[in-house]
Order: structure tokens, then C-alpha cells, then sequence
């Protein structure tokens, strides 16, 4: 009887350790040779569990996307029945819903690297639309009357708000930058009522 295998094991190793060097250098900056290092394995190891270069940057753009999307998937379908709207601002605009700033930065990172992996700015794409989508819907549902382009422009202006602050968390800002982020998110979406 065979060993079980371990590629999927080691290749979730691998791509932590690549998820840690981009965070601290960046896509490009993280050279197999930092990936190997971080992982404790050496440089054929990479190739053998995940492949090439381009393989580990996909891998990586692959497991974002998943993460990301079952994230916001469940943010929005763990919302109440009531206060759906407010509850969901508190959520985005509360510091510790980003305190992942290692998973920021190589969200970042890969967004940074788009015009050089397309494939990468695809997944990217993917995920925003549909966070944007389930936004809108949830704006839509509270403001059944408002102009559908309002809504889709509240919708991108306030994940825009998000974003910003989720990606300057690592700068420790002052508590007053989030809370008007979200000031500015409420008054946005009071706009709908007309």
C-alpha cells in the first residue's frame, strides 16, 4: 500500500509561504528562491507541487478569488432581516473586519500586477462585480424606488469608501478617517430616498 499523497498538503504550504513574500515584497519581488526559503523546501520542490512561476501566481490569484468570494458571500447572507443596510456599513467600516493586513497586502499586491498576469485582473474583476452586485441588490431591496443608476453609483461610491480604508489599514489612521468613511457611505445611500 502507497503513502498517502501529499500534494495537496504541501502545496497549501507552498502558497502560504508565496502569500507571506508577496505580502512583504510584492509579486515580482517574491523570486522563487524567497518562496522556497519561506517554505522551507527547496526551489524544486516549488515546481513539483505547484509548477512554474505563472503556476504559483494563478494558484495564489485562484485561492484569493475563492477566499474572497466565500467571504463575501457570507457577509452578506449572515445579514438580519432588519437593519440590513446598517448593520452591513458597521460591518465594512469596523477596522477589525480588515485586520487581516498580511491578506490586504497580497490582495494588493495582485491587483497591483494586473496589467502584467491578465489572468490574475480577471479573478480580481470577478470578485469586485460581485461584491458590488450583492451591494447593489442590498441597496435596491431598501430603496426599491430609487433610480437603478443611483443605486449602482451608491453602490460602487460606497465599496470605493471601503476599499480605501481596508487598503490603508496598515498606516494605523486615526480612528476619525474610518468614521468618516462611514459617515460618508450613510450619506450616500440616504441619497436613494430621494
Amino acid at each position: 500500500m502507497g503513502r498517502p499523497s501529499l500534494k495537496e498538503q504541501r502545496s497549501a504550504e507552498i502558497l502560504d509561504a508565496f502569500a507571506r513574500c508577496v505580502a512583504r515584497f510584492g509579486i515580482e519581488g517574491s523570486t522563487l528562491e524567497r518562496i522556497a526559503e519561506e517554505a522551507g523546501v527547496k526551489r524544486t520542490i516549488l515546481r513539483h507541487y505547484i509548477g512554474n512561476r505563472e503556476a504559483l501566481v494563478d494558484a495564489l490569484g485562484a485561492r484569493i478569488e475563492r477566499e474572497y468570494l466565500a467571504e463575501t458571500e457570507a457577509l452578506f447572507q449572515a445579514l438580519p432581516e432588519t437593519d440590513r443596510i446598517d448593520t452591513l456599513l458597521r460591518y465594512l467600516f469596523d477596522p477589525t473586519y480588515y485586520a487581516d493586513l498580511e491578506g490586504a497586502a497580497v490582495a494588493q499586491a495582485l491587483i497591483s500586477s494586473a496589467d502584467t498576469y491578465p489572468d490574475i485582473a480577471e479573478r480580481m474583476r470577478g470578485w469586485i462585480k460581485r461584491f458590488d452586485d450583492l451591494l447593489a441588490a442590498e441597496l435596491a431591496r431598501a430603496y426599491p424606488k430609487a433610480d437603478k443608476a443611483d443605486v449602482r453609483a451608491a453602490s460602487f461610491s460606497v465599496m470605493s469608501l471601503y476599499f480605501n480604508v481596508s487598503t490603508l489599514a496598515p498606516l494605523a489612521l486615526p480612528k476619525r478617517y474610518n468614521d468618516a468613511a462611514l459617515r460618508g457611505a450613510e450619506k450616500l445611500i440616504r441619497s436613494l430616498a430621494g
